[in-house]
């Protein structure tokens, strides 16, 4: 029999009859005859996987060693579907075209080695029908466990919530490992092709486990400072060098000056230090009285790929200045009144995080007037649902070729994984977003203008516009951005002062905190933690890395669009981010697993084998579009 695709629940034909069991639109079997499902169902391609070849687009700019960092992240979890495949009663479906495919209990996306519920049809992932395991002593040899229902007042642990999302099936009964059916998306023979091809690659082709991406050329014969970590905390075992140790060496040797061998800023510091032709370094004071790290800025003009890529692997933040002029478009106040103003729109105020309902025109309106307003009022993740190029066409454009490093950043850059999921296939909604908001306060207990919070992915965000402050000073926006090593210790700073405030959840991934100067103050004199200190202004791009938890304080009224993009270089912290979103869902339902890494990881690696094969001339150079903007949907 032929196997297609289904729908998330059985559903069985009203017939008097013979009783027909369906699984979606597709005949599976007699319903006395069920213990013989998986029997029935053969491996089989769906006429929607065929779209797949035509949609998928190649990249000639995908580099060779970017290809060996798809496969070492890929490699293990496709050993580990073949494995799966050889589970017995095994059931094919093709990978989801129209859908975005995730796990009934933790919502994560799902990729390989899933499973079903022979009763209620329910889809887990491999780590939710492990975690089952637990719960097998339930398991009656007789009858059903009848479950607590959600809501009640009896279900008062983390612990008794999360077996019941585990096991529930319908009717509030309980589900186990022993009725759940195996499912995979690939064939064994293409697995085995793919997986032989990544041996071959990793074991003797370009690259390695621990690539390093090449080193820039410098001015004065400076050798490029790794911006190394700080130490985690005042007491910290490990002898590592500070970060800003070698910027002010390269200061000490240019100047002759002793060495002190201090780590702290020498007196007389310029922070202005170049380490690239055009860059420099910026330290600069933080409110709370914490010296910011040293943070790289650069000019759009002067800004290579190659010096991004060098920086970029380092995992840290840096700033491209000088990008309003790349706009044709003038992002401001009365341009959004103009054009957008009758929209309806949500207001979030910043402070009490209460929504209400008004328009575009009337957000927009207040801008620059902060005597004659109430609140601190912010409208953000705009639009929130549609698609911007849908429902913005013509700021979509604007962005996407003013936007700096496009082939990191654009939706079809070359170096952008995510660019490579097929047109025809539901992709994660990466942006770009915009973010609006109303002059805000990072003085204690201010809430400032974005909690601190993770992206899923590495991030770039351009702001485009700033209203003079009150005092009529230029306005700009007050960024703190935490090193991706540090998050465990401000978790545990977040958890200690604040100990019931997330309710469960994770300090940062909840969002419910935002550090103000005081606390960012003890942050540092408790747990050794500081945070690179950007006052974005119009014109200028605050690149974010995965994995760098981060917050925002208007200090003016600002107009920013942002994007999120996969770069190779930070793959495994998404995969890291995966796993901790994932950990938030076991208790309820916080949030999809709308960036489907694995999936993305997968048609990368399509990509890679096109790219091999034109290598080799086994393949013809596919048809580009005039227009770069409309090679995807």
């Amino acid at each position: 029999m032929m196997m297609r695709i289904w729908s998330p629940r059985f559903k069985r034909r009203a017939a008097k009859d013979t009783p027909l069991l369906y699984l979606g639109n597709v005949l599976l079997a007699d319903e006395g005859n069920m213990e013989t499902l998986a029997d029935l169902l053969e491996f089989a391609s769906s006429p929607s996987e065929a779209i797949f070849a035509k949609g998928m687009e190649y990249h000639p700019q995908f580099r060779p060693d970017y290809c060996h960092q798809v496969a070492n992240t890929l490699r293990d979890p496709l050993r580990h579907e073949l494995a799966h495949l050889e589970q017995s009663g095994m059931i094919r479906r093709p990978l989801e075209v129209e859908v975005r495919a995730t796990c009934d209990t933790c919502m994560t996306s799902i990729f390989s080695g899933s499973w079903m519920c022979s009763c209620c049809g329910r889809e887990i992932c491999g780590d939710c029908y492990a975690s089952l395991a637990a719960y097998d002593y339930l398991e009656p040899k007789v009858g059903r466990v009848v479950l607590k229902r959600f809501g009640s007042k009896s279900l008062a642990s983390k612990e008794e919530i999360t077996r019941n999302r585990h096991l529930y099936c319908e009717f509030n009964y309980a589900h186990f490992r022993s009725g759940f059916i195996p499912v995979s998306r690939f064939d064994p023979p293409l697995l085995k092709n793919i997986i032989a091809a990544m041996d071959v690659l990793l074991e003797t082709g370009s690259g390695s486990q621990d690539h390093e991406a090449p080193r820039a050329d410098v001015a004065s014969n400076h050798s490029f400072a790794t911006l190394d970590y700080l130490p985690t905390s005042p007491t910290h075992s490990e002898s590592r060098t500070p970060a800003f140790v070698p910027v002010f060496n390269n200061f000490i040797k240019a100047k002759n000056l002793p060495s002190s061998g201090s780590t702290g800023p020498p007196e007389g510091f310029d922070p202005h230090i170049s380490l690239y032709p055009g860059g420099s370094t910026i330290v600069t004071d933080d409110p709370s009285g914490i010296l910011s790290l040293p943070l790289l800025v650069f000019p759009h003009e002067a800004l290579t790929e190659d010096m991004f890529r060098t920086v970029w692997a380092s995992g840290e933040p840096l700033v491209v200045t000088g990008l309003l002029p790349r706009f044709t478009i003038t992002w401001n106040p009365d341009y959004f009144i103009k054009t957008y103003g009758n929209q309806d729109c949500s207001i979030v105020e910043c402070q009490s995080e209460v929504e209400t309902e008004s328009t575009v025109k009337t957000f927009f309106e207040q801008f620059g007037k902060y005597d004659a307003r109430d609140g601190r009022l912010k409208l953000k993740d705009w639009p929130p649902t549609e698609d911007f190029k849908a429902s913005f066409p013509e700021l979509f454009a604007d962005f996407s070729q003013a936007v700096p490093i496009p082939n990191y950043t654009r939706r079809d850059g070359a170096l952008n994984i995510a660019s490579h999921f097929p047109g025809n296939a539901v992709a994660p909604d990466l942006g770009p977003k915009m973010y609006n908001a109303f002059e805000s306060y990072e003085g204690a207990g201010g809430k400032g203008s974005t909690r601190l919070h993770m992206d899923m992915a590495d991030a770039v965000n351009v702001m485009n516009y700033a209203a003079p402050r009150k005092d009529g000073s230029p306005g700009y926006a007050a960024w703190n951005i935490f090193r991706a090593s540090d998050a465990r210790l401000v978790r545990d700073f977040l958890k200690e002062h604040f100990p019931d405030a997330s309710e469960g959840l994770d300090p940062i991934h909840s969002q419910v905190h935002f550090l103000d100067t005081a606390l960012r103050a003890r942050l540092y004199a408790e747990k050794g933690v500081r945070s690179w200190r950007i006052e974005q202004k119009p014109g200028e791009a605050v690149f974010i890395p995965a994995g760098c938890a981060h917050q925002v304080c208007n200090m003016a009224d600002c107009i920013k669009v942002a994007v999120d993009f996969v770069s190779p270089e930070n793959v495994r912290r998404c995969e890291i981010l995966t796993r901790e979103f994932r950990e938030q869902n076991q208790t309820q339902a916080w949030k999809e697993d709308v960036l489907q890494l694995r999936t993305m990881m997968w048609y990368a690696w399509l990509s890679c084998e096109r790219l091999e094969q034109l290598r080799a001339g086994k393949a013809k150079e596919p048809s580009t579009c005039s227009n770069p903007l409309e090679q995807r949907v």
